[in-house]
């Protein structure tokens, strides 16, 4: 009897255990988590975006559309959804899954030759639940798919691949959410965060701001500008990192919200400095920013434009390790220091293509001075000690109403602002009004200045005119590129690997239009905006000429498909194939009478 007792208390015990212990897996799972914090410390970008049904349709009904969905991973991922929504058994299953969530995905520098991302998806209710493990039981059975798992630090990682595109993927489950990623080291990465028990969002400065709630926002975007300089390393040439991380380091992190218009991509919201000693912010942090007059002087070529403005522009001097070898004669560095003292306003270092796709771009450099007498003054002395340093006579020429001067010293305008304006191994000087302008050589001057005579400047082009009512108005750090004038530069800087990638993306980089990047000191933070802009075609009169209505037909449900132009038999000539709501196909006549209805299982895609 005493043994029966033992027995059926052991399994009563067992049973609390194991109740015990569901119990406690059930609350885990069903505990809340803040995406944010899953996200490991070294994102470069992370975006959190909602109602994607609706993002898709503006960017469809945009001029962007075209150029971002013939990108390849933008293909890829339409591409994958589509398939999951086949396997789903369900009309539209993988896309009505993610229709309205809040989804998080994160960009990261996975290795030294490529990026990869990690999107972080809560499943919220138990159809979400049901959808998912149907999905993943028909994917095991699909033929165009095979599945492996392997434990990671307690975790199980499912691996997927397709074995006709080639491609795999990864996810893991945590607390009720989805972490799906291409690179499974990157899934290792988030699950080695959660095991260290230190959940903490990167983003954790701007927890009380939520741009989501903002009319028109579908999207917010953080940026850690640490990670900028190794992401941007992957593409562009090694000698121009010093400058990237010098200039990134203006601020730590921001976040944005990013809206659509018709013809534009805006980002808004506010950026926290980088308090590193070393920082470019700790250079500037005193200066108010400035406004944008450089845009006389400026020719309506300019490529690619970094504009800082600051009450004193010579405070962005920073040198490199080898530029720090360089030396100068005594009297010419007092000389250079004592003008760079005269200069007020603005700097901006403006990259203009040459006139062939081959050919190298020019740099030119415009400063503005609070007393132009005292700059020239200045100026003439520079040139003069030069010169009798020099023991020869340096190059002068007449042009547009003023003078061009060589300066007979080497990289001078890295004496006057850094590094950042390396690249004169000779320098021409011209001064006009109050800006004063640096080429690398006479011809690249006298071109700015033919362009300043004959009002060919970004002031006076309504296409930058139109653009510039759409940034700030002052600024203490701006980026302005013209993509199209842009494409001959970049190729020329990108690294030769990825050459390839690049002319894949060439219409997209092309046609992005004009872009702008600014940063504006308010108190401790700085406003950040950024503004991508396609110019409007004026298609009206392409439109009045070529296209009339032929015909409206009015359906009892919503269309649920384009119209599809087929050709029937010879004697009904062409007609329009549409699908409304119910999945009925209908049949319409060129004279808009619907002539055949057939009802379908699936959505026509």
């Amino acid at each position: 009897m005493l043994k029966r007792y033992l027995i059926y208390a052991f399994i009563i015990l067992l049973l609390a255990v194991a109740g015990m212990y569901g119990y406690t897996k059930w609350t885990e799972a069903k505990e809340k988590v803040n995406l944010w914090t899953l996200v490991p410390e070294d994102a470069v970008f992370v975006i959190e975006s909602m109602d994607h049904e609706e993002i898709l349709n503006k960017l469809r009904r945009s001029e962007l559309w075209d150029n971002i969905a013939a990108v390849r991973l933008v293909e890829s991922l339409t591409e994958n959804i589509n398939l999951l929504d086949s396997l789903s058994n369900r009309r539209e299953g993988a896309s009505r899954f993610l229709k309205r969530k809040h989804i998080l995905t994160s960009l990261h520098v996975a290795d030294s030759a490529d990026f990869n991302f990690v999107f972080y998806i809560p499943v919220n209710t138990v159809g979400e639940h049901r959808f998912i493990r149907g999905l993943a039981e028909n994917i095991g059975k699909s033929t165009t798919f095979t599945e492996s798992a392997h434990d990671y630090q307690h975790f199980l990682v499912t691996e997927i691949n397709n074995k006709e595109k080639g491609e795999i993927f990864s996810y893991f489950t945590f607390h009720n959410n989805l972490i799906v990623s291409t690179n499974t080291e990157l899934l290792k990465e988030v699950i080695r965060k959660i095991n260290r028990g230190l959940l903490v969002s990167p983003a954790e400065a701007y927890e009380n701001i939520n741009y989501l709630g903002q009319p028109d926002v579908f999207a917010q975007v953080f940026i850690n500008y640490r990670y900028i300089p190794g992401f941007l390393n992957l593409f562009l040439e090694e000698d121009l990192q010093d400058d990237i991380t010098y200039l990134a380091s203006l601020c730590q992190t921001s976040m944005l919200g990013l809206k659509h218009q018709r013809n534009s991509i805006l980002m808004n919201g506010f950026s926290n400095p980088e308090l590193l000693s070393d920082s470019f912010y700790n250079r500037v942090k005193t200066q108010k920013p400035q406004p944008f007059t450089l845009k006389k002087f400026l020719p309506t070529q300019a490529a690619l434009v970094l504009t800082f403005g600051l009450e004193r522009p010579a405070l962005v001097k920073q040198l490199r390790a080898e530029d720090k070898k360089l030396q100068w004669p005594a009297r010419e560095v007092i000389l250079a220091d004592s003008l760079a003292r005269t200069f007020r306003g603005e700097l901006g270092l403006a990259y203009v293509p040459g006139e062939k796709n081959d050919d190298p771009s020019e740099k030119l450099i415009f400063v503005q001075t609070g007393n132009p007498a005292v700059s020239a003054g200045v100026l003439q002395a520079l040139i003069k000690q030069a010169d009798l340093s020099a023991g020869k006579k340096s190059v002068t020429e007449p042009f547009a109403g003023t003078v061009i001067n060589q300066i007979a010293l080497p990289q001078f305008p890295v004496l006057l602002f850094g590094s950042v304006a390396g690249g004169f191994d000779q320098c021409f000087v011209a001064q006009v009004e109050n800006c004063v302008i640096l080429g690398q050589n006479a011809a690249a001057v006298r071109q700015a200045l033919a362009a300043i005579s004959t009002g060919k400047v970004w002031a006076n082009t309504d296409r930058q005119k139109a653009f510039l009512e759409h940034t700030q108005v002052e600024a203490n750090f701006s980026i302005y590129i013209q993509s199209e004038l842009f494409w001959p530069i970049l190729r020329r800087n990108v690294q030769p690997e990825q050459q390839s990638s690049l002319l894949r993306h060439e219409t997209l980089l092309k046609n992005l239009g004009q872009v702008a990047f600014q940063f504006s000191r308010q108190e401790k933070q700085y406003y950040t905006s950024l503004v991508i802009r396609q110019p409007l075609a004026d298609t009206s009169q392409v439109k009045e000429e070529t296209f009339r209505t032929q015909f409206k037909k009015a359906f009892k449900t919503d269309l649920v498909t384009a119209p599809f132009l087929v050709r029937g038999s010879s004697s009904n000539g062409l007609r329009v194939v549409v699908q409304d709501s119910s999945l009925t196909l209908h049949g319409v006549s060129a004279t808009g009478q619907v002539i055949w209805s057939d009802s379908l299982r699936e959505r026509v895609i």
